[in-house]
Parts: C-alpha cells; sequence; structure tokens
C-alpha cells in the first residue's frame, strides 16, 4: 500500500476520538454471533465487537448508521439526513455483502439486498454484535463483510423506564418501556417516537432533477414486544414482535414534498428446550418484513416478505468439545407495483458448527450447504484457531468463504435483470494478536478478502430479459487491511479507546478503488467517570473517497474529522439527565455526493430507570 495511506491511518488512530465501547477482551460479556453459542467474548476466533447498551445510551441522537460508524471496520453512506437511504461496508466489502440480524430474525429487503437500518431507532436496542469477516457458514448468503446481529431491550422482573429528550432541528424523542413477570411468565413492551424537522437531504452538488433547498423531516414510530413463559427449568415458549415505521421526505425533483414511508417488521414464535443436560434445542417460526409506499413521487411500492423456520441444536460433547448443527428454510415473497418476472424462491439450508477448546489451543470448524430454488446449491466453510500464548496474550487465525445471491432487482426486474446470474463468491482470511492485562487491551488484526463473480452492468451484453444491458458476472475485487483496536486506562477515572483500519478495497481487475470505500478510518475517545457524572469526547475521521466506480475526479469525497462531545449526570439512583454535542466544529462533509451529512447538533435528554 501506499505511504501516504499508512501515515494517514496511524494519524487516525493516535488523534483524540473517543466512543466508549464493551471491549474485545470484556471478561463479563457473552456473545452469540460468532458460532451462533453463547460465549465469554475472549474466546471468540473471529474478530468481533460488542456496543453496550450504555454506549447506546451515549449516542445521544445519534442514527444506527452513525453509531456504526464510529466502531472499527464499518464505514457508512447515508443519502442525506436522519430517515434517508443508508449503506454500510465491511472491510470494505460491498453494502449488500453484511447480513443484518434483529433477534435472529432477517429484515433485509429482498429487492435491493440491504436492511433499511436508517428506521431501526437506537431507544429499542439492548446491545449489538459486529462479526467482521465471512460469515456464510454461519448464517448463510450475504455474509461476505460480516454480520450485525441487533437485539432489541427485554429487562427481567417487574417496572418501568422513559425518556424524553429535544434538540436541533425541532428534534423529540420519546420513549416508554413497562415489564412484567408472573410467575414463570414474563412480558415487555416498549413503545418510542421521534421526529426531526432535518435540513434538506441534498445539496447543489446533486444532480439538477434531484436538488431541492427545502428541509427533510423524518418522524419514526417504533414497537417492542415480547412473551415468555418457563414451562419449566428445561423448557420455554415465547413470542416477540418488533415494528418501526420511518417517514422521510427526501428530494427528487418535483414540485410537491416526496414522502418514502417504510415499515420493517419482525415476528417470530420459539420453543427453547434443554433435551438432556447436553443436548439443547431452539425451535424458531418468524416472519421479517420490509414494507415501503411512496407519496407524491411516481414510484411502485414494495412489500419484502420473508418466512423464516430454524431448528437449532447444541451438543456439549465433552473435553472441551462442542457440536452445534441444525436446519433453516427461507421463504421469499415480493409484492410490487412493478411486474416482477418472478415473485418467489426459497432456500433450504443445514449447519454444522465444531468448536474444540483443549489447554491453550481453541479451534472452531464450521460448514453449510444453501440450496436456493433459483441457482441451486451452495456450500460455504471454516475454519478458526486460536492459541493462548499466556494469561495476557493470545493469537488467531481465520479462513473462511462467502456468497451473496443475487436480489430480485437483478434476477427479475423487468427488461434489465439477468436470470442467469451466479452468486458472488469470496474468501476471506484474517490473523490477529490480542493483548489483555490489568484493564489494558490492544488487539492488532490483518485481514485479507478476494471476491469473484462480482455483479456489475455490461451495456454490451442483451437477453430478451434485459434488451438494453444486463447484469452480469465479470468483476471481481480485493481488499485487505489492518485494524487496531485498544483500551487504555490513563488514570483510576479516565480511559481511552481507539480504534483504526487501514485497508486497500480495489477493482481487481481494473486497480481503481471501489466507491465509496475510505483507504483509513477510525476514531479515538476520552472518557471520564467519577462520581454522578460521565464526560467523554470522540473524534471520527477518514479519508478521501470517490462516489463512483471509475474514480471520476467529478465525484472525489474529501475526506473528514468531527469531534463530538458528551457528558451525563446521575441526579438520583433512577434519574438521569444526559446531553450530546455531535459535529462540534460544524465541519461540512459528504457520505454520498450530493448529500450533505448533517452538521453541528446538539440533544439533551431525562432518562428515568429504576436501579
Amino acid at each position: 500500500m501506499k505511504k501516504s495511506l499508512i501515515a494517514g491511518a496511524i494519524a487516525c488512530a493516535f488523534t483524540p476520538a473517543f466512543a466508549e465501547e464493551v471491549s474485545t477482551f470484556d471478561l463479563g460479556t457473552v456473545v452469540v454471533t460468532p458460532s451462533r453459542h453463547a460465549e465469554p467474548l475472549t474466546q471468540t476466533l473471529q474478530s468481533t465487537t460488542v456496543i453496550a447498551r450504555e454506549d447506546i445510551e451515549g449516542a445521544g441522537q445519534q442514527t444506527l448508521p452513525e453509531l456504526l460508524q464510529t466502531k472499527g471496520g464499518v464505514e457508512i453512506g447515508v443519502n442525506g439526513g436522519p430517515g434517508q437511504v443508508s449503506s454500510i461496508f465491511i472491510r470494505g466489502a460491498n453494502s449488500g455483502h453484511t447480513v443484518v440480524l434483529v433477534d435472529g430474525v432477517r429484515l433485509d429487503n429482498i429487492t435491493s439486498g440491504t436492511t433499511a437500518l436508517e428506521h431501526i431507532p437506537l431507544t429499542q436496542i439492548e446491545r449489538i454484535e459486529i462479526l467482521r469477516g465471512p460469515g456464510s457458514s454461519l448464517y448463510g448468503a450475504d455474509a461476505i463483510g460480516g454480520v450485525i446481529q441487533i437485539f432489541t431491550r427485554r429487562p427481567v422482573g417487574s417496572g418501568f423506564d422513559a425518556s424524553l429528550g429535544v434538540g436541533s432541528d425541532q428534534m423529540g424523542r420519546a420513549s416508554l418501556g413497562l415489564w412484567q413477570r408472573w410467575g414463570g411468565t414474563q412480558l415487555n413492551l416498549r413503545l418510542a417516537h421521534e421526529s426531526v424537522n432535518a435540513p434538506s437531504a441534498t445539496n447543489d452538488r446533486a444532480t439538477t432533477w434531484v436538488y431541492n433547498a427545502d428541509r427533510d423531516p423524518y418522524r419514526n414510530t417504533s414497537l417492542n414486544a415480547a412473551l415468555r413463559h418457563d414451562v419449566d427449568a428445561r423448557t420455554s415458549l415465547g413470542l416477540t414482535v418488533f415494528a418501526a415505521e420511518g417517514v422521510a421526505h427526501f428530494d427528487a425533483g418535483t414540485p410537491g414534498d416526496a414522502l418514502k414511508k417504510e415499515r420493517v417488521q419482525s415476528v417470530s414464535a420459539y420453543s427453547r428446550k434443554r433435551l438432556t443436560d447436553d443436548w439443547a434445542s431452539l425451535l424458531r417460526l418468524a416472519q421479517g418484513v420490509d414494507d415501503y409506499r411512496w407519496i407524491n413521487v411516481n414510484y411502485a411500492p414494495v412489500t419484502s416478505t420473508q418466512d423464516q423456520l430454524t431448528w437449532q441444536n447444541d451438543i456439549t460433547l465433552g473435553r472441551g468439545a462442542r457440536l452445534t448443527a441444525g436446519v433453516e428454510y427461507v421463504a421469499q415473497k415480493l409484492s410490487s407495483g412493478t411486474p416482477y418476472d418472478r415473485t418467489r424462491r426459497h432456500i433450504a439450508s443445514g449447519f454444522a458448527i465444531y468448536r474444540l477448546d483443549t489447554g491453550p489451543h481453541a479451534m472452531q470448524l464450521s460448514l453449510r450447504h444453501d440450496e436456493n430454488s433459483q441457482f441451486g446449491g451452495h456450500t460455504t466453510g471454516g475454519i478458526g484457531y486460536g492459541y493462548r500464548v499466556s494469561p495476557a496474550w493470545r493469537v488467531t487465525a481465520n479462513l473462511g468463504t462467502a456468497f451473496h445471491a443475487p436480489t430480485f432487482d437483478q434476477l427479475y426486474y423487468p427488461n434489465s435483470a439477468n436470470p442467469d446470474l451466479k452468486p458472488e463468491k469470496s474468501t476471506g482470511e484474517e490473523i490477529a494478536v490480542h493483548y489483555a492485562e490489568a484493564g489494558r487491551e490492544v488487539s492488532l488484526t490483518g485481514f485479507a478478502n478476494r471476491i469473484r463473480d462480482l455483479i456489475a452492468f455490461d451495456q454490451k451484453v442483451k437477453k430478451p430479459t434485459c434488451p438494453w444491458g444486463c447484469p452480469v458476472n465479470v468483476a471481481r475485487a480485493r481488499t485487505q487491511g489492518v485494524e487496531l483496536a485498544a483500551s487504555l486506562p490513563l488514570a483510576s477515572q479516565w480511559r481511552a479507546v481507539a480504534r483504526a483500519t487501514i485497508q486497500e478495497a480495489v477493482n481487481a481487475d481494473s486497480g481503481r478503488r471501489l466507491a465509496r470505500r475510505a483507504e483509513y478510518y477510525g476514531s479515538l475517545g476520552l472518557n471520564w467517570k467519577s462520581g454522578p457524572w460521565q464526560v467523554g469526547a470522540e473524534v471520527v475521521g477518514s479519508g478521501d473517497r470517490f462516489d463512483s466506480i471509475n474514480e471520476d475526479p467529478s465525484s472525489h469525497l474529501p475526506g473528514y474529522g468531527f469531534l463530538n462531545l458528551r457528558a451525563a449526570y446521575a441526579i438520583d439512583r433512577t434519574l438521569t439527565l444526559a446531553g450530546r454535542w455531535d459535529n462540534v466544529f460544524d465541519r461540512t462533509y459528504e457520505l454520498v455526493k450530493g448529500y450533505p451529512a448533517r452538521g453541528s447538533t446538539v440533544f439533551v435528554e431525562l432518562r428515568y430507570l429504576p436501579r
């Protein structure tokens, strides 16, 4: 890589920018995403970051994509302010190369292949697990860059909490959570609403037929409910519902006010059963829905539905060995005003994950086969190894394959689709060194990913289903880089947290950089806690990018850096007053050409939570 790239990443890593987060080595943290089984974060073999509820509360009026942006290995693109279309890039992979789960349920839209993260409110989230690297052998199609799993809030016992916040641009946010336990039955209910009179989603760099200088308000209403009944010490039954509806004004060059109303929703019923002391089983029936409608603009509505069945078994084999195995079935259905050539397909899958811990050694093997009714079968695998050199030092290495299934738009959209498309495939590897001792935690990870059969549009290829050009499997991509994560105590009440990524994400055929991917980015944070006070600062920075596939100079997006400040004061054991000032110096920058990121904003919130 170029010297300037390395120098820039080092500068990004050691410039003050600060976000408190659960460390990769936090002894009290348990995760499930890296192996589909609950295990201490200290024992995971793949690079995993956890964002805890405390970090989410400190995020203030930030959106979910903005929160993810501060965590290493994740870049974002946002078409303007709150509620506008967002995309994420993990380790330089495409926006459709990440699986997003909400309480284990897929919520991606099958036409675009991405998840509407912009409509999932932070007030509903308990924690987030980010798995970086190939994950298809665990979760199937689309996990080329990684997996993001979101867990909604579900306190145990009986009580209630509430919050009320106001901020810049007439920002308002309110939430109310209620939970009650009767014997072996637990009920949770949470309602939330927020609105903001955001500035224009576009600027004069946008195409002339799009730009409109008016304001583009956004509002979001969400519901999270869960009912669990413990039949006995070995059996529990549950029902969960999550739904969020966002209404975003946007610029479409029309005289009237264009709006997009989108609803993301998941419903699941499950049974957890411990069949023996060494065998636990999960059976879950779920449905994920993404539905959007347009107002004052002539676009067709789309409803994406995925019915999902999972049967997973966790078996303890003894002598440090464990087997996780199961089957999954997904039925995808599309309903739209656009006459797609096909509107249904299904995927049947089987998977197995073997884990062995013996002495200082740890190993994980994973294998999965997905049989897609559209393009046939695809098998992926992964192998991970870890060695604890000493109580403080550990090294890990991983190798895995992954794939991305073509979307319904690429396969069946009228006059521009190619039903003969194959899946995009990848091979990725990483090697990491971890250190954790006396509250000091550092990890350094090198990664590489080679993606082939990338789908690109070619005007020269013509078929009856795409008479003016077709999407075809012609391109290749290569991503490689280094990630740094550190959490260090500076004094008894101070802690610094740093994350930085140096990467090269390019088209392997042309050598040109992939769109919206920077060569370096990261954050550095400083946190102070004393008595009832918590204070923090973070600087988030990124190098330049191009919003095109050919490094067109007119699409150049300059690098940026901005400072955020936050503070919280515990008035008593139940009441907290918190505030956040984002982009303190009102830096102007773009994540997408013609769509300005938010300027300086302030948010203040009062939270009631019984302890």
